[in-house]
């Protein structure tokens, strides 16, 4: 806790409306400064978002990685220093869509896939750069429903994961294409469609993009 911040509250307790509240206030964020490490642990271990009440010495990286195991979007309340990338990847695999919560940079390729396969949904939150081809079939492959947050850019990537995830999509699309608004499921359509009348010998060398 910050000498400032204490000699804040020691001024407010001196007024006589705030003066209880202040005091309280007071004693207990000095409990909280004082709190052991294994406590921390053990409260970031019940409540990842406790992180938000401790010091930044009490911050270790032991703490911080339990916090975002407990819940990701702990991650939230953590500088940019606490954010190393054991703690982004550990965020993303307890909720997928804790990455919304990462800068361009934490959002590594290992960081992306583990998102997605933690939750499908959570390629809503990627960036068309961050959908490699890879990363949308575990996407679809996780949560078949994710497949309204693809555009035809994503089920047009080339190559074999390209081809793994237009067979996926193939395979699920008459139960799932109902879900799709009017817009989304023309969108995709076209891609699909151009892409399975593409010539085998002509993929490596042309997009199969409508």
């Amino acid at each position: 806790m910050s000498p400032m911040l204490i000699a804040k509250l020691r001024n407010a307790a001196q007024q006589a409306t705030f003066g209880i509240e202040a005091l309280e206030e007071l004693n207990r964020a000095e409990r909280r400064a004082q709190l052991e490490p294994e406590v921390c642990l053990a409260a970031v271990q019940q409540d990842g978002h406790a992180i938000q009440l401790f010091t930044e010495a009490q911050r270790t990286p032991e703490v911080c990685l339990a916090a975002v195991q407990q819940n990701g979007f702990a991650v939230w309340n953590l500088t940019k220093s606490q954010r190393t990338p054991e703690v982004c990847l550990a965020a993303v695999q307890e909720n997928g869509q804790a990455v919304l919560n990462l800068t361009k940079s934490q959002r590594t390729p290992e960081v992306c896939m583990a998102a997605v396969q933690c939750n499908g949904y959570a390629i809503h939150c990627l960036t068309d750069e961050q959908r490699t081809p890879e990363v949308s079939l575990a996407a679809v492959q996780k949560y078949r429903r994710a497949l309204v947050h693809l555009t035809a850019q994503d089920v047009s990537h080339e190559g074999a994961a390209g081809d793994q995830m237009r067979e996926a999509i193939l395979s699920f699309w008459e139960e799932y294409e109902q879900f799709l608004p009017n817009s989304k499921r023309q969108e995709l359509a076209q891609a699909l469609l151009a892409c399975s009348e593409a010539a085998p010998a002509d993929r490596e060398h042309a997009s199969c993009r409508p």
